[in-house]
């Protein structure tokens, strides 16, 4: 029999996040698995780039085994948008050929992989959120499989390989969520099923054993947690639980393992991290950190350590990386899209987490010698970017124990003329008994190399106990108006350090020509010949040579040509100065201009706009480049007054209004005004008027009268209204009036 759990020598192990039908991808639940080929290696080697190979939609698993008896490691991945499994066969130089794909149940998110029918070749199982089924899929031997058959366990969520019952054959342990309802929510609850192996690839009916706690317990790993010699099944739910084997394939009553006390655990593997001979728990969660909680070999576990990440863990893997026989851990962290590297020191301590760029949400590791160098290699499955990264080990690794590097960003003032300095920082996070060394090397980013700054490139080397070393860029000075810019400086390849964080630092090259701005101007047209409407166009500071600056104008509700004399020139503001004016002709007219009518007043809003706009400066920037011109007119704008009387018990009262100009004007001016009824009526509580008031040049006021009738009915205040229309074109009606009754005789008074 060959389990795909213990090959060769080492084990190693792996978990990772899956996805649940209807539950965001921000919150997918966990898978754990194991995973093969741990060979020591006195080299310290670290990760190379990663190498993208394409799969299936939404590469939700991935595991690595031989599966086509070759001695090489090949891949198997759980394309949950395909519905398939797909596995892509190994080369000896630790490429991959592309995937050959097997139906399987719906939405498969989990994968295992065990000899299930004995009979020497590896043979693989899934279980799929679609149709809540397990899938066995048995194997060829050349990498391919027969079809699948399918296990009902409910809703089944990941899957665990071991032998429960002791009799030589390989049974699956199966997480399973079930839902109910509370108070329109829904919670959940877990069970673990356990299919009893037949030995000839077929599994008896699931037996089902509760698990502690509410919540989705999707991340399943199996191990002897108390020394029983009979293997135990743990999941992750939030916290971790553990059901204790009886070894028929029974499980006692469950236990919490108090972890992630500062968020909640996602996925859970099984290693022994401190080499003391006990199964440790190593879980990963929404709170940025990897938590380890070292075992008793009772089934109790130590409080729990926590070790920060920097990014968001949803994957995890156990394993001797830089072959030193100590085991490290490897985080898949989904939203930063990178993978993790935290070396042990063989006492349950990690040191400085180190990132290496793989795809889009990494959702699953796998752990191997995909090239046979006998050094551990990686595999994550990228959800988005629906490809598997390979990422071979070939680079130093230093000691766990090793100081983190660190590049801050810089910021420099370009000048005029030669080069300015752009001074970055490298700092170690502590002084160190090693000489440490990190390369480096300037890229564009807004800022281009040979017009904006001198590219640059070299090796730091940090001396015995030395923690800050500079790296100075050339800038180029100029005389050119322009944003702020940038470029980048990266560093790669250290040498006993790791890096925090991102090894990425900015430069920032800031403008030292002034910023120009141009402010609006308003001006009256007046009635003949051209008035100038001038608009200030400032510099923020003194500059040392000469400024110029282009400007046009441009229509608005104003027309060139009718409403003003269209205008661009150059604009100089000599050197030492700060501000010019631009004058625009404005051409004056007696026509009325009205653009806009306000109910109920016959209001028209009667000024109009044009820009005046910038561009093209020598040697500034332009930080405001349009301003507006704003024509008043100035043709006289007539209202009437709003008045009111008592009136009267008898006869009739007059009721004067005063018709205004708002200003003189030197023409005449006429205007139509008309009584019109609102809570007052004509005939009976008013006599209508009407007529047209006439203002001789330089005139500026007319009255005119409206009768008011007494009587001796108690009434409310009533009103009525004054019409203005027909002004002559060269004026328009700002405002019409109201004329207000006031009732004199008491309510309820006899007449």
């Amino acid at each position: 029999m060959k389990d795909n759990s213990i090959v060769n020598r080492i084990t190693c192990y792996s978990a990772r996040r899956s996805v649940e039908p209807g539950r965001p991808r921000s919150a997918h639940p966990d898978i754990r698995r194991a995973c093969v080929e741990a060979l020591e290696c006195r080299r310290l080697l670290s990760f190379s780039a990663a190498l993208a190979y394409p799969v299936g939609a939404i590469a939700e698993d991935v595991l690595t085994a031989d599966f086509n008896g070759d001695g090489r490691l090949d891949l198997a991945v759980a394309n949950y948008g395909d519905s398939t499994v797909g596995v892509l066969l190994g080369n000896a130089d630790g490429t991959f050929q592309p995937q050959q794909t097997s139906a399987t149940g719906i939405w498969p998110m989990s994968l295992a992989v065990g000899d299930f029918n004995a009979d020497g070749k590896l043979d693989l199982t899934s279980v799929s959120a679609g149709n809540a089924t397990v899938s066995v899929l048995l194997g060829n031997g050349n990498g391919t499989f027969e079809a699948a058959t399918l296990g009902y366990t409910g809703s089944a969520t990941s899957v665990a390989v071991g032998d429960f019952n002791a009799d030589g054959k390989l049974d699956l342990g199966v997480t399973s969520n079930l839902g109910y309802a509370y108070y329109g929510s829904v919670s959940f609850y877990g069970v673990v099923a356990v299919l009893l192996g037949n030995g000839d690839g077929s599994f008896t009916a699931p037996q089902d054993t509760w698990l502690l706690g509410d919540g989705q317990h999707t991340s399943a790993v199996a191990a002897d947690f108390n020394g029983d010699g009979n293997l135990d099944f743990a999941s992750a739910s939030g916290s971790v639980n553990i059901v204790f084997g009886d070894g028929t394939g029974g499980f006692g009553s469950p236990v919490a393992v108090p972890v992630q006390a500062t968020a909640y655990s996602d996925s859970v593997i099984a290693a022994d991290v401190n080499a003391d001979g006990k199964v440790d728990l190593v879980t990963v969660g929404g709170d940025d950190k990897v938590c380890v909680v070292l075992g008793t070999g009772l089934g109790t576990f130590a409080a729990p350590q926590y070790h920060p990440i920097g990014a968001t863990p949803y994957a995890v893997a156990a394993a001797d990386f830089n072959g030193d026989g100590k085991v490290d851990i490897a985080t898949g962290n989904e939203l930063a899209g990178t993978v993790s590297v935290l070396l042990g020191a063989g006492n349950g301590s990690f040191g400085v987490a180190q990132n290496f760029a793989v795809g889009t949400e990494p959702q699953s590791l796998a752990v191997g010698d995909f090239n046979g160098d006998r050094l551990l290699d990686l595999a994550v499955a990228n959800q988005r970017s629906d490809n598997v990264s390979v990422l071979l080990n070939r680079q130093p690794w230093p000691a766990p124990n090793a100081p983190s590097i660190s590049i801050g960003d810089a910021t420099v003032a370009e000048g005029n003329t030669g080069t300015a300095s752009a001074t970055f920082t490298v700092s170690l996070s502590a002084a160190y008994d090693r000489i440490v060394s990190v390369d480096y090397a300037t890229a564009d980013g807004s800022a281009t190399a040979g017009g904006d700054y001198q590219a640059k490139s070299g090796t730091l080397t940090f001396g015995i106990g030395e923690r800050s070393k500079t790296i100075t860029v050339a800038v180029n000075g100029d005389r050119l108006g322009e944003e702020a810019e940038s470029f980048k400086v990266g560093l790669g390849n250290p040498v006993n350090a790791f890096f925090f964080a991102d090894p990425t630092a900015f430069g920032e090259i800031t403008d030292d020509e002034p910023h120009v701005t141009i402010y609006g101007a308003t001006v009256i047209e007046g009635n003949t010949g051209t008035r100038a409407a001038v608009f200030t166009v400032e510099l923020d500071r003194e500059y040392d040579v000469d400024v110029n600056v282009d400007y046009f104008t441009a229509d608005g509700s104003a027309v060139a040509g009718s409403d003003y004399q269209s205008a661009s020139s150059t604009l100089t503001i000599p050197a030492g100065q700060t501000s010019r004016t631009i004058s625009v002709l404005i051409s004056g007219d007696r026509v009325l201009e009205r653009t806009e009518y306000h109910y109920p007043y016959s209001y028209f809003e009667n000024n109009e706009y044009f820009g005046v706009n910038l561009s093209g400066s020598d040697h500034a920037t332009i930080a405001v480049g349009h301003a507006f011109g704003v024509i008043e007119d100035d043709e006289p704008r007539i209202s009437v007054n709003n008045v009111s009387v008592t009136e009267g018990d008898r006869g009739t009262k007059l009721m004067t209004f005063t018709v205004s100009l708002a200003a003189v004007y030197d023409q005449a001016v006429t205007v139509r005004y008309d009584t019109q009824d609102g809570s007052a009526q004509a005939g009976v509580d008013y006599t209508a008027s009407s007529g047209t008031l006439t203002f001789a040049a330089g005139q500026m006021t007319k009255t005119f009268t409206v009768a008011i009738k007494g009587d001796k009915q108690s009434e409310s205040q009533e009103y009525f209204l004054i019409r203005l229309t027909n002004a002559s074109l060269n004026a328009w009606v700002a405002q019409d009036g109201y004329g207000t009754i006031f009732d004199d005789d008491g309510r309820g008074r006899k007449s």
